[in-house]
């Protein structure tokens, strides 16, 4: 074998192995971008679901906080039976609706960390509606009726909360 032969063989081998191994440093680092984008995906998904579950629990509870006026204006009979006071009613709705509050504060923080600002500010929004609850007292002859709008909103607000929640989730 002469020296040319030797250099052309080695030109082909490493000129080969350059080539493979350029091609693999690359396809590689797409897969790690493409496991990289999925992961976070996930995560985010992960993310609104929680959300949407915590958002719905604390929802219920506004919701039942304005029935549970409602009922003690107008079926007092219902807690003649019970032995609770409406007193003793109003107080743990009150603790439970402070616990709410301080979720929904989290939940608009996680919203935030997830880059949606648009549905935090949506549920920030929620929230200020739902202090309106706490200004009106649970046995308040008129409670009924000064609620009902409160709900209202809260359900409309509500909706638009999911729907934006929906656009963020399939854009995720």
């Amino acid at each position: 074998m002469t020296w040319p032969d030797v250099v052309d063989t080695a030109v082909k081998i490493g000129l080969g192995g350059l080539v493979a191994g350029v091609s693999a440093y690359f396809i590689a680092r797409r897969s790690h971008t493409h496991d990289l984008k999925k992961e976070r995906l996930r995560r985010i998904q992960d993310g609104l679901e929680e959300v949407s579950q915590e958002f719905e629990k604390a929802h219920v509870h506004f919701i039942e906080r304005c029935a549970t006026s409602y009922h003690l204006n107008f079926t007092t009979s219902a807690f003649r039976d019970s032995t609770k006071e409406p007193r003793d009613i109003a107080n743990a709705a009150l603790r439970e609706s402070k616990e709410k509050f301080l979720k929904m504060h989290e939940l608009e923080g996680r919203l935030l960390l997830l880059g949606m600002s648009g549905s935090a500010r949506l549920l920030r929004d929620y929230r200020v509606a739902a202090t309106k609850i706490e200004d009106v007292p649970i046995a308040a002859a008129d409670a009924p009726k000064r609620l009902g709008p409160v709900a209202d909103e809260l359900c409309r607000l509500k909706e638009t909360i999911y729907t934006a929640l929906s656009k963020e989730y399939k854009g995720a």
